[in-house]
């Protein structure tokens, strides 16, 4: 673990997170190096199971004190990850906390920081910029409404009041739930336009006999989109931070689109399909009642 003097710490201000998952190390390190010098401290956290993970990670800790590697040994998902670097980041003094995947690549992250300076107010809980996705050669899916976790600046403390990212999702749409909640709370999603991070989805391929593009999600990535969409439905339609049709759109995507794209394109088909009717049923039949504690403490 990289050495903090704690005397320096009021002077701390920006730390990140990069989750690591069986990463590739050439990439990976020339990814990081395009916003460390801009941080003031990064927490490499390794959800790689510890029998298989790259011992060159935990030793930038030791060669770099602005470097700390965390790991359980085990993959603890998305959530709970970032909920511990979130209070690592806490407890050494560090306001906001700037989260990364491991294949993200930043354009200008130096221009993001710097308008993350001037722009800074108690009132925004999450900044963001616009994601370029590389395969499909669009930018888009961050707005004032949701954004993604990599490459956003999370108020720690608002973080923390609004109760941290939500560990029963796991995976997929931790992201878009805490981006409801923000705005629920009537704090602000603040996108900074200029700033661009380059970004993969899934293993997205063009699918020509239907002329659209196909993600490939593993059946396990399926399940949980399924059904933590269902949950966010469940939890925020009395609100009007849902969006219109969102129930409909997820039931149309995952249990018409997608289906048809795993028979057209997909491999594993049989699995997939099941992973989708079991996140339905979890998501009707499961619903975890912890999931109101979220929303009743705003």
């Amino acid at each position: 673990m990289g050495n903090i003097n704690k005397s320096s710490q009021r002077k701390l201000e920006l730390c990140g997170v990069v989750i690591l998952y069986y990463p590739q190390y050439e990439q990976t390190i020339h990814n990081i190096k395009l916003y460390l010098s801009d941080i003031e401290h990064l927490i490499i956290w390794d959800n790689t199971p510890k029998s298989e993970q790259d011992t060159r990670y935990a030793a930038l800790s030791e060669s770099s004190s602005k470097i700390t590697y965390l790991s359980t040994g085990n993959n603890e998902g998305i959530a709970t990850a970032l909920n511990r670097a979130a209070q690592w980041a806490y407890d050494h003094g560090f306001t906001h906390l700037l989260t990364m995947d491991q294949d993200s690549e930043w354009e200008n992250f130096n221009y993001y920081r710097t308008e993350f300076n001037n722009i800074n107010s108690d009132k925004i809980a999450a900044y963001a910029p616009l994601i370029y996705d590389i395969r499909r050669d669009i930018i888009g899916f961050n707005s004032k409404n949701q954004i993604i976790t990599s490459g956003a600046i999370y108020n720690i403390k608002i973080l923390k009041d609004l109760g941290g990212f939500c560990e029963e999702f796991i995976i997929d749409n931790v992201d878009t739930e805490y981006s409801f909640r923000i705005r629920l709370s009537q704090y602000e999603i603040k996108l900074i336009p200029n700033a661009i991070l380059k970004q993969t989805f899934g293993h997205i391929k063009k699918v020509p006999i239907l002329g659209c593009y196909h993600g490939h999600y593993s059946a396990f990535r399926l399940y949980h989109i399924l059904r933590n969409n269902i949950w966010m439905w469940r939890m925020y339609r009395n609100t009007d931070v849902l969006p219109k049709r969102f129930l409909s759109f997820n039931i149309y995507t995952y249990l018409v689109r997608e289906p048809i794209l795993i028979l057209f394109s997909g491999n594993n088909k049989i699995s997939k399909v099941k992973a989708l009717f079991r996140g339905l049923n979890d998501g009707i039949f499961k619903y975890p009642k912890s999931l109101n504690y979220l929303i009743n403490k705003i």
